[in-house]
């Protein structure tokens, strides 16, 4: 018997260390290492409908943010910051009138391309369609929210306590 829990151990030991397992960080994980936790949120002017708005959608995800215990700067902070972008459009289609939501990461730092300097694109998700109803203002939260939880995941694991630059 104790060999066996033995090898089991052993096992599960070579399978936590090993490349590529639980320790592997995706690409868009990757990007977000060592971002300094200076973050400004900006979300895009689109027709209001109904109670949601500009303002309100500002607010839940500055309010996720802050619960997550990320810290908010104003967008003319002096660097290291980054911006959080929601982005949130209509669009009217043949089923009726849906809103396109997607968000997006900035990296403040510049970044040198050829021709000139450009603000960095490190982390986004989206696009995701949320069509009006009689649920829309909540589905359009949901799904506001879900994408901050889905970056803040990302945030965390890149940088985890003790390791992030404040």
């Amino acid at each position: 018997m104790g060999k066996r829990v033995f090898l089991i151990l052993f096992l599960a030991t070579i399978t936590a260390f090993s490349p590529g397992t639980a320790f592997a960080l995706s690409a868009q994980q990757e990007d977000l290492i060592a971002l300094p936790d200076r973050f400004a949120v900006v979300v895009s002017n689109f027709d209001p409908d109904g109670q949601v708005t500009r303002e309100g959608m500002q607010k839940i995800v500055e309010d996720r943010l802050t619960a997550s215990r990320l810290t908010l700067v104003n967008k003319k902070s002096p660097p290291p910051l980054a911006f959080i972008n929601v982005n949130i459009s209509r669009q009217d289609g043949p089923e009726g009138k849906a809103y396109l939501v997607d968000m997006n990461v900035y990296n403040h730092s510049t970044v040198n391309t050829t021709y000139r300097l450009r603000k960095g694109t490190i982390w986004m998700v989206g696009s995701f369609k949320v069509a009006t109803g009689t649920d829309f203002s909540a589905n359009l939260e949901m799904k506001v929210k879900q994408m901050v939880d889905s970056f803040v995941r990302d945030y965390r694991i890149a940088n985890p306590a003790g390791s992030r630059q404040e």
